[in-house]
């Protein structure tokens, strides 16, 4: 069997986990359809410490912030879109949106393998990744960062 696309990386299990335990807050029950899509975080290790520090700053923001202008905000999903990352919130106020959007910006210079200042590349099938130099030509990366290369697509 040839090797699964390296674009389709997701996010480890014990980070995901680690994620949902510090910040069970921002997501919905476990038991429900919109709790298990939230959980299924769709992107790679590298961008696991920029989701932690936007949740960690929106925890703080939300305690200090009057609650007509800052509700706890609850994640729908988080995933890649054409290759970056997206934050998406369960009808999020303006400032949660801005906050994302900054978040996803970081990202677009982020390498979603480890962390490290990337570039946004185009692979042979025309789809957008984000890597550094180390695994911008890496055949195969995902044992080396601890990341699940999830198969098909």
């Amino acid at each position: 069997l040839p090797n699964p696309p390296l674009w389709n990386i997701t996010m480890s299990p014990e980070l995901i986990e680690q994620l949902v335990l510090n910040y069970l807050e921002f997501f919905p029950p476990d038991g429900t359809p919109s709790g298990r899509r939230s959980r299924d975080i769709d992107c790679g290790d590298g961008w696991y410490f920029l989701i932690d520090e936007l949740f960690g700053f929106l925890r703080w923001q939300v305690v200090i912030t009057p609650l007509e202008r800052m509700r706890q905000p609850v994640v729908c999903r988080i995933d890649r879109d054409r290759g970056h990352l997206r934050i998406r919130f369960q009808r999020p106020t303006k400032p949660v949106q801005l906050l994302a959007e900054f978040v996803q910006s970081l990202a677009m210079t982020t390498c979603d393998i480890c962390g490290l200042r990337g570039s946004s590349n185009v692979n042979d099938h025309g789809i957008s990744v984000v890597r550094c130099p180390h695994h911008k030509c890496s055949v195969m990366c995902g044992g080396a960062s601890g990341a699940t290369i999830k198969a098909g697509n």
